[in-house]
């Protein structure tokens, strides 16, 4: 038997790029190899919807455009009518959490036959700000807290990026500090309901949010055990995800023509293939012939291939046979770390500090400066309420020039050269000569060390807890 009523609301498109979707359906897939017997459904069918306004059902070039998911009454629609609902878009705002626990709040959780599970993949930690303030707010007294102890119950949250556990035990440690103290003198209950708000939260934490790399969604078609090493380099990967629409692309390949047609330490092969991985939503022309350059002084050979729209299985098949990876700060580090490929990371978005400072911070690549920090491409992870109260307790975005700097863990990974506000030539440059044949192997030891994705069985089984 397989069951209809379950959906992913999720974005995608020359904004949003592709991670979204594809982590989404990794996901959806995860859970679908995992549907448990006493579910009574052999088969979970995910329908994908899209924020954007576009087409709303993916690679269904027939279907129409439609009122998306952002709508609150679709969205609280759509909560109603599916048992099993995955969120992962940075087009959530408070409200829809609000309409959330509203829809779980009125619904008969008690009844034998109820079955509803949420999956929220929350990179910001912005459902629990949420909860915590609607807790301070008052709107959930000691009266009717068990009320939304339920509804929580059947709510998940997933951040399977490196380094997010810190991230949620520094939220826990400010809320017990913070926002406990302060509601238990702004309320007169004697302390008893900010010590249940305390246990309501922490229980929550405990049994349903999954924070660190080990939950990491992943595709064991990028798992590879890297043996041996070339001496010089000859085959480069670059790849910056769905859309890139600043084209950094193009960017790193003038900057990597110039690198090696002026090479001064011979870390080239005398013959260099760089590996060219467009996403589905790359929006400008490429002018891969400026990555064609020999010279008198310099005899190597540059030649290039291109490659768009890779399965994950081919995209991993060509990461094998790479020396090193040039990429952006998104999913496809994961991947890239997966396979135990040495790698730079230029980060393209706001939204891709955290991971990449993560992954410079265990010394398992290397981090580079963006150029134009006012063109960096901002990414919201929560919009901001009306409620100044919520608004406030969002965190604040960073530049990665700041990021960088109140980091000593990740300025100790780099070479002052990297933390200048040098061009992205002369960034890369210093990165590659960093990057020597002992130096590569010792990153790929280390990237075969994080253990990603070992753990994400154990969600799969909670969120079929009460279905």
């Amino acid at each position: 038997m397989t069951t209809k009523n379950a959906v992913v609301l999720t974005s995608w498109g020359k904004n949003a790029g592709g991670g979204h979707l594809l982590r989404t359906k990794k996901l959806a897939k995860l859970l679908q190899s995992h549907t448990q017997p006493r579910t009574k459904h052999s088969k979970i069918d995910f329908a994908f919807l899209n924020s954007e306004a576009q087409s709303n059902i993916h690679n269904n070039k027939n279907s129409k455009k439609t009122k998306t998911w952002q709508d609150i009454s679709e969205f609280r629609a759509i909560i109603a009518k599916n048992r099993f609902i995955i969120i992962d878009s940075y087009e959530v705002q408070n409200k829809h959490y609000q309409a959330l626990l509203s829809e779980l709040e009125s619904s008969d959780l008690g009844k034998k036959d109820f079955c509803k599970s949420i999956l929220i993949l929350d990179d910001e930690i912005g459902f629990l700000h949420f909860v915590a303030n609607t807790l301070r707010q008052g709107k959930h007294t000691p009266q009717n807290l068990s009320k939304l102890s339920n509804a929580l119950r059947r709510i998940f949250v997933l951040n399977g990026a490196l380094g997010s556990e810190k991230l949620l035990r520094d939220f826990m440690k400010n809320f017990t500090k913070d926002f406990v103290a302060n509601l238990s003198c702004e309320l007169d209950f004697r302390g008893d309901f900010a010590k249940s708000s305390e246990k309501l939260l922490r229980d929550f934490v405990k049994n349903n949010v999954f924070y660190g790399v080990k939950y990491f969604v992943a595709n064991t078609d990028f798992d590879f055990t890297r043996e041996g090493k070339r001496k010089r380099i000859k085959h480069i990967l670059l790849t910056f995800g769905a859309s890139d629409t600043q084209n950094y692309t193009q960017k790193t390949i003038d900057a990597l023509s110039q690198i090696i047609s002026t090479q001064k330490k011979h870390i080239f092969s005398s013959k260099v293939c760089a590996h060219i991985v467009l996403g589905e939503f790359y929006p400008h022309h490429l002018e891969p012939k400026s990555i064609n350059t020999k010279s008198a002084t310099n005899p190597t050979k540059i030649t290039h291939k291109i490659y768009q729209n890779l399965s994950p299985k081919d995209f991993a098949s060509v990461m094998r046979g790479c020396d090193i990876a040039i990429s952006a700060g998104g999913q496809s580090i994961y991947e890239i770390a997966q396979n135990a490929l040495p790698f730079v990371i230029i980060p393209t978005a706001t939204n891709q500090l955290a991971q990449s400072s993560a992954f410079a911070k265990k010394k398992v690549a290397i981090l580079l400066c963006a150029q134009n920090q006012a063109n960096l491409k901002t990414s919201n992870p929560i919009k901001s309420s009306k409620n100044p109260k919520i608004q406030k307790s969002q965190p604040p975005q960073k530049s990665i020039e700041e990021t960088i700097k109140k980091n000593k863990a990740l300025k100790n990974s780099l070479s002052s050269a990297l933390l200048q506000d040098l061009p992205l030539q002369a960034q890369l440059s210093q990165a590659l000569l960093a990057i020597t044949p002992k130096n590569r192997a010792k990153l790929s030891q280390n990237l075969q060390k994080l253990q990603i994705g070992k753990s994400t069985k154990k969600i799969a089984h909670r969120f079929f807890t009460f279905c």
